[in-house]
Parts: structure tokens; sequence; C-alpha cells
């Protein structure tokens, strides 16, 4: 718990509302009863607002239209509401770190390409289960610093909010430990295209700890001065320490639940409108290990509070 709070850790400060769903190839093989009680947990959590990360994984996998609708029948079901995320260029952290075979600005306009070509042919925004356009590129400050970067991320900002309208788009955005000087409200400055956006600010907590809402806190205060609505990402993860030295590398289990808690009273204390777990799938609901046991706690510190 945190220091000075006085709060029962068995009573949350505020639960989670939503989670985020992170497709993989072998989720392609999953039944319509598997999606539907992937997303009836989420719904017995109380967390009826989910984002799907993204629809194409690059060229290794894509979720076509018939699995999305019907997923979002499954959402229907059972009471809750679908952000949809574009389609996803899979080298985008390759090309971030310089490591990739094009250019950002080859990346973004690829991206750019694919994103309107998924809305224009999209027959999703009718659904009475969609929520809205997820675009899956999580940017941070250490990434986005010189001029022509900028600009070329811009350029997809003014595609992507032409291209879906009047749809409600949101994006996540974090703050990288690789740059102690600029903070996000560096970026939210540089990126007026922002505007209009909904944020989705990713806590951290599940590579650094707690102590990187101390590095949010300017974001928050900056969004609220602004008035803007904005949601935070509650990383119930606890990311193994080895593999963050590792370019690409992740693994992970579930988060203990005094951490949780703690994450939570930071989180409802932010502004935000909404929680939104980074991800109940495997986290809470899955296969990752601690999974059970963080869920059984979660729950019963959910009835306490209600």
């Amino acid at each position: 718990m945190l220091a000075g709070s006085t709060r029962d850790p068995w009573r949350l400060a505020r639960p989670l509302d939503g989670s985020f769903i992170q497709p993989w190839r072998d989720d392609l093989a999953l039944s319509g009863t598997q999606w539907a009680e992937r997303v009836a947990s989420a719904r017995q959590l109380a967390c009826r607002h989910l984002v799907l990360q993204w629809t194409r994984h690059g060229d290794d996998y894509t979720l076509d239209a018939e699995l999305i609708l019907r997923l979002l029948d499954f959402v229907l079901a059972a009471g809750c509401r679908l952000e949809v995320g574009l389609p996803y260029e899979a080298d985008y952290w390759t090309v971030l770190e310089g490591r990739g075979t094009r250019g950002r600005s080859q990346l973004l306009e690829a991206a750019g390409r694919g994103c309107e070509a998924f809305l224009a042919a999209a027959t999703f925004a009718g659904h009475p289960a969609f929520a809205g356009w997820y675009i899956p590129y999580e940017i941070d400050q250490a990434s986005w610093v010189r001029p022509d970067d900028i600009a070329a991320l811009s350029t997809l900002l003014r595609r992507l909010k032409a291209a879906a309208a009047a749809t409600p788009l949101s994006i996540s955005c974090f703050h990288s430990r690789n740059d102690s000087v600029r903070s996000l409200v560096d970026l939210f400055d540089a990126l007026p295209e922002l505007a209009g956006v909904r944020l989705l600010v990713q806590d951290g907590v599940g590579v650094f700890g707690l102590s990187n809402y101390r590095l949010l806190d300017t974001a928050f205060a900056y969004l609220r001065r602004l008035g803007r609505p904005f949601d935070v990402v509650v990383e119930v993860f606890d990311q193994h320490p080895s593999d963050q030295l590792e370019p690409g590398a992740f693994a992970a289990d579930a988060a203990a639940f005094s951490r949780v808690s703690a994450q939570l009273e930071l989180a409802a204390a932010s502004g935000a409108e909404r929680l939104i777990a980074f991800a109940l799938h495997p986290y809470l609901t899955g296969p990752a290990p601690g999974a059970a046991h963080l869920r059984a706690a979660y729950e019963r510190a959910l009835a306490l509070s209600q």
C-alpha cells in the first residue's frame, strides 16, 4: 500500500472499467463459445469497455470482418462496448529503434494507407456495441522529437481523423524512461492533431513500478486543465526484470493484488474517466502465472467495494 494511505487494502478505491483485448495468431482458432466466454469474463469483473488492440498484425495475421462482427455481437450480448483497433504495422518498434529496413516516414505512410483502406471498407460503425476506433501506435515523448518525425506523425493523425470522420478515435501514450528531460506534455504540445483524439495514458507500472505515477502527474494535470477526457491504462502484469535489457523480449506474470489495488488508488486520483486494464486476459482471466490468485483477490475486493 501507499505510504500514508488509510484505505482498507481489500476495498478498491475504484474498480477497473474495461480492458484491452490483445489478439494473437492462436486466437484465430478460438471457437465462438471461447470468444463469448472471454467477453463474459470481462463483464463478470464489471469491465464494460473493451479495446481490441488491432485487427491486423503486419503480414502475420488478420482478423476478418466476420470474426470482428461476431466479437461485436458477443460484446453486445454481454452488455459491453468495443473500440476496434485499426490495422497495425508490426515493425513499428523495430523502425523506431533504428533497426528496421524502412524509415519512419515510409512506415507511417504505409500505416496511413492501410488504415484508410480498412476504414473505407469497414461496416462495423453501425453496430450497437461499437464504441469507436483505436489507433494501435503507442506514442511516447522520447521517440517523437525530431521535426521531420513529428511532421510525419502529424500527417498520419490528420489522415486518420479525416478517414474516421465523426467516429471517435483513441490512441495510447506513455512516458518513456529513455528521456528524463522531456515530458508527455511536450509531446502533446508538439502534436495539436491529438485534439479530439482520446488519450489512453499507460501507467507503466508493470515495467517501472508505482513510482511511475510521479512522472505522469504533469500530464494528468495538463489534461484536466484543458478539460480533455482521458483514460488510464492500468498494467496488471509484472514484467520479468531480465527482459527489460533485451530488445523485443517480453515475459510477465500477473501482478500481486496489493500492487494493483495501489495502482487503482493512484489512477482514481488522476482524473481519468475510465480505468482500462492491460489486460484481463491473460493476467486475470487467462493462463499467466498468478492470474488465478489475482482474479480471486480482485473479485473479493470488487464485491466488498460495491
